[in-house]
């Protein structure tokens, strides 16, 4: 994996820092690759009971690395070869989607392009008032990637994401936290401690329980009433057998705070 993402483990807790700050870490292969591997590891390690993205130095990710993009897609290259090796690193997007425990992502500087859709793809998005969004796509020639359109057209509508892919404006983190793209905002001074502590809240959660709750929320996307019932009555009677459910039950009557293992 290397050092252009830092990997860390704490108590259940996932870190994952994208570590070019010097090239405010722009994406490109060598650390899409790594990320692809890190959530494709994570999802099987039962240690890992949340996830939490963030980037070293000033920026969470500005987006592709524009000047590594013509090395690494030479213009030789064969189309379909191209396209299925995004493809492949793309897959990063849809895997923090589904990936049954939580993801968190700390956001600051500037947030863009695949930065933002990776953002997207979490559950919870902690920004710094400083924070600024962008698709930014458009403003190299570019459609989009990641699972941004996917994304933005879900939380915003066709619309709205048809305007915000087209025009590429830089939104401040109000502006974000107003329509949606971000879950909180907090000082800037305070985001490292305010996304820890949030992340590490849901590590320390009931962990199948909130693999349910993905699941769930995902049928929901695309699925009827009906097959979304289906679902949610088989995923509660699941929790209903976990050790979590009944430690909290226990809890409860005993008027103190559950202390769940995940199981």
């Amino acid at each position: 994996m290397g050092c252009i993402l830092q990997s860390s483990l704490t108590r259940g807790l996932l870190t994952l820092t994208l570590n070019r700050p010097a090239q405010r870490n722009a994406l490109n292969m060598a650390l899409a690759e790594a990320l692809l591997e890190a959530v494709s590891h994570a999802r099987s390690d039962e240690r890992v009971r949340a996830i939490l993205i963030r980037g070293a130095g000033e920026h969470f990710c500005i987006g592709p690395d524009i000047e590594a993009m013509a090395d690494e897609y030479e213009w030789a290259f064969d189309f379909s070869h191209r396209v299925s090796s995004l493809r492949r690193l793309m897959e990063v997007s849809r895997i923090i989607h589904d990936i049954p425990i939580p993801v968190v992502s700390a956001l600051h500087g500037k947030v863009s392009g695949p930065g933002l859709a990776l953002a997207l793809a979490s559950d919870i998005r902690i920004a710094a008032e400083s924070t600024r969004l962008t698709t930014g796509f458009a403003r190299f020639g570019l459609s989009g990637g990641y699972g941004g359109v996917y994304f933005l057209t879900r939380l915003l509508g066709s619309a709205k994401a048809r305007e915000l892919l087209l025009m590429s404006p830089c939104l401040d983190a109000r502006e974000g936290l107003n329509m949606g793209l971000v879950s909180y905002v907090v000082p800037s001074s305070d985001l490292e401690s305010e996304a820890f502590e949030l992340a590490m809240g849901l590590a320390n959660g009931p962990t199948t329980s909130f693999g349910c709750i993905k699941q769930n929320v995902n049928m929901a996307e695309q699925a009827s009433i009906s097959e979304t019932l289906d679902i949610e009555a088989e995923n509660h009677v699941l929790c209903t057998l976990t050790s979590d459910h009944r430690e909290a039950s226990m809890a409860f009557r005993e008027r103190r705070s559950p202390g769940f293992i995940g199981v």
